[in-house]
């Protein structure tokens, strides 16, 4: 089932995006949220629907906006009478000094291996005994866990709300009660097009650009480096999510069509900065050129409560 369709079909090419922005700026970025919000409140809706203790594996690829995906979800279940607990498949990282080394002998940060599959299996088979377990907790400053744990307590009727890359990987499924799961995945589920149908910015340009403001912003990364791994970021989607992105009860498209307009200005400085030596810098402009093709809008029209607070600066 495909959530999203009605407002990313109308705005999926760049006059009629610009048109809207220079219209009616505040009603479109109102449309576009209550569009998105609207399909996480029928999962919720069907998932509160049921009985007993729910597992929600939620996927997607770098920049899909899985974690707030997961919160409003969980928002949403509360709305509903339901607690819910979100878990990151990120806290159950190795850390740099266990992660396995690709064909080439690299750090492979992006394999399902870099897990710690048997803590992950340990705690959920924890939960699903006795109620209670101490999780992990990643500090990515560090780039190891942390030596403080979090506790979680799940009653019966409470739904754990699990997200990462891997969540739909049968390796990391192997571990969760098959009666009581759902499966989630959340992507970037449209190109944009120019006005003669073309294709401007696709899918993958729109999470790239999405990851460069975030990176900056929250991981103190420049665009260099995002750029540098980002070949690396597709390679491991191709092997370990997309194969399996099928398997899920649920697909959300987590586009909203005004985000183009609110990235303009910070990328097209960016990318103006970036040396042209760079082996990524015809990616970067390709995606610059697209999105100078847009009106700006600023970010003081994005609501707290939406999707584009994981990649712009918080109000």
């Amino acid at each position: 089932m495909t959530f999203m369709q009605d407002i990313t079909e109308i705005y999926n090419r760049v006059g009629r995006i610009n048109q809207a922005a220079l219209e009616d700026p505040e009603g479109f970025v109102a449309a576009c949220e209550e569009s998105y919000h609207r399909s996480i409140y029928s999962i919720a809706d069907s998932i509160s629907a049921g009985e007993g203790r729910t597992v929600v594996m939620l996927a997607g690829p770098s920049s899909s906006g899985k974690t707030t995906s997961a919160h409003i979800l969980r928002d949403a279940l509360a709305a509903r009478g339901v607690r819910s607990h979100t878990v990151s498949l990120d806290d159950f990282y190795f850390g740099v000094s266990n992660t396995p080394v690709d064909e080439n002998g690299r750090q492979d940060f992006e394999s399902v291996h870099a897990l710690d599959l048997d803590e992950l299996h340990r705690c959920f088979a924890c939960i699903a005994k006795s109620g209670e377990c101490l999780f992990p907790i990643f500090d990515f400053h560090t780039g190891e866990r942390s030596p403080k744990g979090r506790l979680i307590r799940a009653a019966s009727g409470d739904v754990m709300i699990v997200e990462g890359l891997h969540a739909l990987n049968p390796l990391v499924l192997f571990a969760m009660p098959a009666d009581r799961l759902v499966k989630l995945y959340v992507n970037v589920g449209n190109r944009v097009y120019d006005d003669e149908g073309g294709i401007l910015l696709t899918r993958k340009d729109i999470r790239l650009i999405r990851r460069i403001s975030r990176d900056k912003i929250y991981r103190n990364s420049g665009i260099e480096n995002t750029l540098r791994m980002w070949p690396d970021v597709q390679h491991g989607e191709r092997n370990y999510l997309f194969p399996h992105s099928g398997a899920a009860d649920y697909t959300i498209n987590s586009f909203h069509p005004y985000e183009l307009c609110i990235f303009k200005e910070e990328l097209l400085t960016m990318v103006a900065g970036l040396d042209p030596k760079h082996p990524q810098y015809d990616f970067a402009l390709q995606a610059a050129y697209g999105l100078d093709r847009f009106v700006s809008l600023p970010h003081s029209l994005v609501p707290k409560t939406s999707l584009m607070r994981e990649f712009i600066e918080s109000a």
